[in-house]
């Protein structure tokens, strides 16, 4: 995310981005509301309070059509066992039918350690949010690519509720389309990014892998669904960090929903819509990035959880 601390900016300009969950205590699993730790960084706090970064979608009315394409959002809670120490983590995650969950690979299964319990935490709008509920998950993946940063995990347990899931009609997006991102950062309730959220200009073409966008995150956003700012219609999955607020050609990362969205579809056996593409003037492709993806290690440092 854009940090606005000089102090927390002259650390990140120094220290490599990565992609990370939020973390807590193990003996959080299965709360509504998450205490903000020290270990999260001094800047998330203060993110938090910026209305102008983060959105509460519970404030929306229940008929607005961004509260209504984020019903399937939700928060993921998992517990981990890494090096023979377990915590409690969170992501974001996404109700794609009423037995599968997308998030990201990083979360589940992760790249180190062992995924020990997993759920869901459905209807989280508010701190304090009697409606939330725990909705447990497998801990493995059923299908999973760990270059794209994805992954869908199947429910244990029956859904409280219907639940409108994420349309699987991705959208191309093109450099300086505006964008709404939904996620739980730092696994506070369910948030909207709209200020300023935009695609990079620098972005790849779409249909190849990733986009490029200038989003605020937080650790937890891992797993938010970016939609078309004019079409709501998901284009993206966040997975990395990256997006410093002193350098203009920053950025942070997703897949793109067109690189994946085929296989889901097919897990979940839904027809195989048109892909809304742009008009023929802006049709050409974006020179693609070669820049390596950010290492996918521990988090060892402030900008780990700062701008992811």
């Amino acid at each position: 995310m854009r940090l606005f601390c000089a102090f927390c900016a002259a650390i990140l300009l120094t220290t490599p981005a990565s992609a990370e969950p939020a973390q807590f205590p193990v003996s959080k699993f299965g709360s509504v509301d998450m205490t903000l730790t020290e270990s999260l960084g001094g800047a998330t706090a203060a993110a938090l309070k910026r209305g102008n970064l983060f959105y509460r979608i519970g404030r929306l009315r229940p008929d607005d059509p961004i509260r209504i394409a984020s019903d399937a959002i939700v928060r993921l809670d998992m517990i981990k066992a890494v090096d023979g120490k377990e915590g409690m983590s969170t992501c974001t995650a996404s109700i794609i039918s009423e037995q599968l969950v997308l998030t990201n690979y990083h979360c589940i299964p992760g790249f180190r350690g062992t995924v020990k319990a997993a759920g869901i935490m459905l209807d989280y709008f508010t701190q304090g949010d009697r409606g939330a509920k725990l909705v447990r998950t497998e801990t493995a993946p059923i299908l999973s690519d760990a270059d794209l940063d994805f992954a869908v995990v199947r429910l244990t347990e029956r859904l409280p509720r219907p639940v409108r899931p994420l349309p699987l009609q991705e959208v191309m997006v093109r450099p300086g389309e505006r964008l709404v991102m939904i996620h739980h950062p730092a696994g506070q309730p369910k948030m909207m990014t709209s200020h300023d959220c935009r695609v990079h200009g620098r972005n790849e073409d779409p249909a190849v892998r990733h986009v490029f966008h200038v989003c605020d995150t937080l650790p937890g956003s891992s797993g938010g669904i970016i939609l078309s700012g004019s079409t709501l219609q998901p284009a993206a999955l966040h997975y990395a960090g990256g997006l410093l607020a002193a350098d203009p050609d920053s950025f942070n990362r997703a897949t793109s929903a067109a690189a994946f969205f085929a296989q889901l579809r097919t897990l979940t056996g839904t027809p195989n819509p048109p892909v809304r593409r742009p008009g023929p003037a802006t049709a050409q492709a974006q020179p693609v990035e070669t820049t390596p993806r950010p290492a996918r290690s521990s988090v060892d440092s402030i900008n780990d959880f700062i701008n992811n």
